[in-house]
């Protein structure tokens, strides 16, 4: 692969020129170092405080990268540096659980590995976990709540969970090893063969690969690539996913000074259709692949609105142990573009996490038939046979059923789109043009005002659609009892 080469020379290059400095500029470095250093000696040697030597230490060090006002640079210590790599290769020590935050600001429980503590406690997909060690957790960001529950293994923690409707318990697990593949793979039916990435460690490409044959050997018609929860990693490792599916084309441009370098995929490719699956955990490497397939007009994102990392850091290993990671280059996209803080905005926007598959699904194989059940006394649904665990609840105002708009069309795998000016939302469901007004609460169908009154419920700042005006919509396709409201697609 041509870009491999390119990519090589040009880190060599970097290092070189490094190290050829003109001689006034080695003098003012010469002298800003010695300046430096001085004023470390006569801190730790004079203070009358008599201060921890790398205390003062790790305070230079972290005044220098304030300097640079860059988030994605650091300082690791030995410990940090082990569990970033820990990280990217996918080892744990914790449950061993996939983790999700609910509307109501819970911690559930959306996936459990095989082999992890997690199973071992008999924790299960759809439990809330409300709180860690008996502190609440409730609201708080999910990443700060996997770091309280991950620690060293063996060691215990004590989980508060919710299951159903069932009352909260306390769950007292011995957290447990477990090391994961970076490629997950299967044949989900209908002709998909689904792909997920978790990391791109040093052997994702190799397990991409031979992830990929896999499903290749059962004849798919196309392939759904999720990049959701995936932080990055390697550089290395997403270019080489991204050639693998690009025939020609500028995956992305890097720069040595003020050179544009562009780097170019092979001609070898795989051209199944394609659509990944973004959401805003979707970050660094894993966006240089989401956008180099979306920019070549290779495959469509779906989803939400990716993290915005568009730096690429260098691991430079310290005399102390330590590892300083830094922003060494900003990278962009062939048309001059960068997610850098921005993100990569998906070609199909969805809201909900456990609908984005679906979308992917219908994207690839329009017109299939859909089947949609809310259960409103239980909060849960069911579409086309997976389980919906976070649903939004479903209104009743006398004999008349509301649905939540965007989550019943976006479950169906349409985009849904607030156009300010009319302060409407619009969605095409069924080959049908739908609008609502919100204000008035009219309907409109192809652009034809719909004779249904009631139609339309704001509450909670959420926009509710009558069953009646989803049965108008899909000719006829909803059906409901005292227990359940199913939409069928066909």
């Amino acid at each position: 692969m041509r870009w491999k080469r390119v990519l090589i020379a040009t880190a060599l290059s970097l290092t070189l020129l490094g190290g050829s400095v003109s001689a006034a500029q080695r003098e003012v470095s010469d002298q800003n170092a010695s300046t430096l250093l001085e004023i470390y000696s006569r801190i730790v040697e004079s203070h009358y405080s008599h201060p921890d030597q790398e205390a003062v230490l790790r305070g230079a060090i972290e005044g220098m990268l304030q300097v640079l006002n860059d988030p994605f640079s650091s300082y690791l210590t030995t410990a940090e540096y082990e569990q970033l790599e820990q990280a990217i290769e996918q080892e744990f020590a914790g449950l061993g659980s996939a983790l999700q935050a609910t509307k109501a600001g819970e911690i559930m429980i959306t996936e459990i590995y095989s082999g992890s503590a997690a199973e071992e406690a008999g924790l299960q997909v759809g439990d809330r976990i409300l709180a860690v060690d008996g502190k609440s957790v409730i609201g708080e960001p999910i990443d700060k709540v996997s770091a309280k529950i991950r620690g060293k293994a063996g060691t215990q923690v004590v989980l508060t969970i919710r299951r159903g409707t069932e009352a909260s318990k306390q769950v007292a697990i011995t957290r447990k090893t477990i090391s994961l593949p970076t490629v997950l793979s299967k044949d989900s039916g209908n002709g998909v063969g689904y792909l997920r990435i978790l990391s791109f460690a040093s052997e994702t490409s190799g397990e991409f690969h031979k992830a990929y044959q896999k499903i290749a050997a059962t004849s798919p018609k196309g392939i759904l690539l999720d990049l959701r929860g995936n932080g990055g990693g390697y550089v290395h490792s997403a270019l080489t996913v991204a050639d693998s599916f690009l025939a020609a084309g500028t995956m992305i441009v890097i720069h040595e000074g003020e050179q544009r370098i562009e780097l170019q995929a092979d001609e070898e490719s795989f051209d199944l259709p394609l659509a990944v699956l973004v959401d805003q955990h979707t970050a660094s490497a894993s966006e240089i692949l989401a956008g180099a397939l979306q920019k070549n007009g290779r495959a469509v994102l779906i989803g939400a609105q990716t993290y915005g990392k568009g730096t690429m850091q260098e691991l430079m290993p310290m005399p102390d142990g330590g590892v300083l990671k830094l922003s060494v280059d900003k990278w962009e996209f062939s048309d001059g573009t960068t997610n850098h803080l921005v993100g990569l905005t998906p070609d199909i926007r969805l809201t909900a996490p456990e609908i984005f598959l679906n979308a992917g699904m219908q994207y690839l194989f329009p017109g299939r038939k859909q089947t949609l059940t809310l259960y409103p006394s239980g909060g849960w649904g069911d579409l086309n046979g997976t389980k919906l665990l976070d649903m939004p609840t479903v209104l009743r105002v006398g004999q008349q059923q509301y649905l939540p708009l965007r989550y019943v069309v976006e479950a169906l795998g349409s985009e849904v789109n607030w156009v300010q000016q009319t302060s409407s939302v619009e969605f095409q469901l069924e080959q049908r043009q739908v609008r609502v007004e919100l204000g008035s609460g009219q309907l409109f169908l192809d652009g034809k005002r719909a004779d249904l009154n009631g139609a339309v419920r704001l509450q909670g700042g959420v926009s509710y659609l009558s069953t009646a005006a989803f049965d108008l919509i899909l000719g006829g396709g909803v059906r409901q009892s005292d227990t359940a409201i199913t939409l069928h697609v066909d």
